[in-house]
């Protein structure tokens, strides 16, 4: 298990990780992108990966956490292009709006967080989507679904 502590744009990421030993930790890279429109935004991941943690310069960010489903991938996007788009967005509202209105090919958990300190949990599967709200300013998620039934489960 390793704790990232990543420190973009003075803004700080925090996630417990958990790697299968065949991945070097030590092997991370970081990704800048600034569109010609839009925010700029900053991206951690493994090497071989475009993007998978990140955050934009008006501190909105996003820290995905695998969640297990036995729901089938489908036609949609793949949970790395949607957390590529969420640091496009300009506070947490808003990537959960782009979040709930995409297609997803498979599911995982999405802490999406900005700066005035909104934070949300997604909790994603190829048909349904649960939303996880803070208590006591915390958000607390494994990886198996709090609530089967938003997510489309049985």
């Amino acid at each position: 298990m390793v704790l990232f502590s990543y420190l973009p744009f003075g803004y700080e990421l925090l996630q417990n990780v958990i790697f299968y030993i065949r991945i070097d930790v030590n092997k991370k890279i970081y990704t800048e992108v600034e569109p010609v429109e839009g925010t700029r935004a900053l991206f951690l991941a493994e090497a071989g990966q475009e993007g998978k943690i990140g955050v934009n310069e008006s501190g909105v960010g996003v820290l995905p956490n695998i969640l297990f489903t036995d729901q089938e991938v489908q036609y949609g996007l793949s949970v790395l292009v949607l957390l590529r788009m969420i640091p496009g967005c300009g506070e947490t509202s808003e990537a959960v709006a782009l979040v709930k209105g995409s297609p997803r090919a498979g599911g995982s958990h999405l802490l999406i967080g900005d700066a005035a300190g909104h934070i949300t949990g997604l909790e994603l599967t190829p048909t349904g989507i649960g939303e996880i709200g803070p208590e006591n300013g915390t958000i607390v998620h494994t990886t198996i679904t709090t609530d089967a039934q938003k997510v489309g489960r049985p």
